[in-house]
């Protein structure tokens, strides 16, 4: 298991194919991430499958503008997206 939690993603406002084509892996919680700058998380998770995150739901996506393909093909389920 990756353990991505203690990243300082801050000042990150793009996050554009990050996770794509992860397969077969946890990468545990991302819940305290600060994601308040993120602006574009286009095929962020596209073809993420196989894998396990969790936290997706507290993130602060207010200025996110680009969320083209963020999930496609993917196995995250709707209540993450949400």
């Amino acid at each position: 298991r990756l353990n991505l939690s203690s990243w300082d993603v801050s000042g990150i406002n793009n996050m554009v194919y990050m996770f794509k084509d992860v397969k077969d892996s946890n990468l545990g919680s991302l819940s305290s991430w600060n994601t308040s700058n993120l602006k574009n998380v286009e095929s962020m998770f596209n073809r993420f499958t196989n894998s396990q995150v969790i936290g997706l739901t507290s993130w602060d996506t207010s200025k996110v503008i680009n969320c083209e393909n963020f999930a496609r093909s993917s196995d995250l389920t709707q209540n993450v997206l949400k």
